[in-house]
């Protein structure tokens, strides 16, 4: 405390300037404050300080923490999994649909859409979105995303994958008949056959209407624009009539006499 007032008074002295422009009175009231605070300071020190001592602190280590994922979600995925690459939006992650077969997630609302046209297209293995992904959407997962009536059609389809994958089914080649054809021991390579429902004859080996005078083979040789009932008339004329066809133009043409080559008329027009 003597030190305090000798340093504070040895100010005093030997400043040339008026350091306190105040009153006396004003002064003599700080001037006592200070001296109680610094009393009141250096008694606290007296008391506590010889007690204090220093904290040795500890290194705090971050334990690493695993971050729970969904199911078909991986840690490479987390930062992504808010984005949606079909819409190329940020919705939040509970709008966001999960594969279980790969890692990847669309939001909902692009998977529905994007179901609805596949199974609209009769698709019954539904790849996932993702490029060049070859994992497949899961039924059960997608059930709660899609209208019933959709999901209904797509377990149609998958029944009907599943049953013409067996080779034990066909159908009815007429569209306005398209009847299930169960097929016995070796009927699936058969020709000529007859729908038990609608009673038309077809060709069970090509799957079309019964090419009447054509072989298989001969059937396959004939353009897709040759293959009406019209068309295949003609061929079955020609063949009892044994008409010759231009290898150039394709038209037939009936031998009365000469020899058997043929000049194409309408090559020798053009050139």
């Amino acid at each position: 405390m003597e030190q305090v007032d000798d340093f504070y008074f040895s100010a005093l002295a030997d400043s040339d300037q008026d350091l306190f422009p105040i009153s006396d009175e004003k002064y003599a009231d700080e001037l006592q404050l200070q001296e109680v605070l610094i009393s009141s300071a250096i008694a606290a020190f007296n008391r506590y300080g010889p007690t204090f001592k220093k904290i040795k602190t500890e290194p705090v280590t971050m334990q690493p923490t695993r971050i729970k994922t969904e199911p078909g979600e991986s840690s490479s995925t987390i930062k992504s999994e808010s984005f949606c690459k079909i819409c190329m939006e940020h919705p939040p992650t509970s709008s966001m649909f999960f594969s279980v077969n790969c890692s990847h997630s669309f939001c909902r609302n692009c998977v529905t859409r994007y179901l609805a046209a596949k199974i609209n297209d009769n698709v019954s293995a539904i790849k996932c979105p993702e490029d060049n992904c070859n994992g497949l959407l899961e039924p059960e997962q997608c059930q709660g995303i899609v209208p019933r009536e959709v999901f209904e059609r797509w377990g149609s389809a998958i029944c009907e994958a599943t049953i013409l994958g067996s080779n034990k089914f066909s159908y009815c080649p007429f569209k306005d008949c398209s009847a299930l054809l169960t097929l016995g021991e070796g009927e699936g390579s058969l020709g000529q056959s007859e729908c038990p429902s609608c009673c038309r004859l077809f060709c069970m080996k090509c799957s079309v209407a019964w090419h009447n005078g054509l072989s298989c083979e001969e059937y396959e040789e004939l353009g897709v624009d040759e293959r009406g009932g019209e068309d295949l008339k003609l061929i079955e004329i020609a063949k009892n009539k044994k008409w010759m066809r231009c290898p150039q133009c394709k038209f037939y043409v009936e031998k009365t006499q000469g020899c058997l080559h043929v000049t194409c008329r309408f090559e020798s027009l053009t050139s």
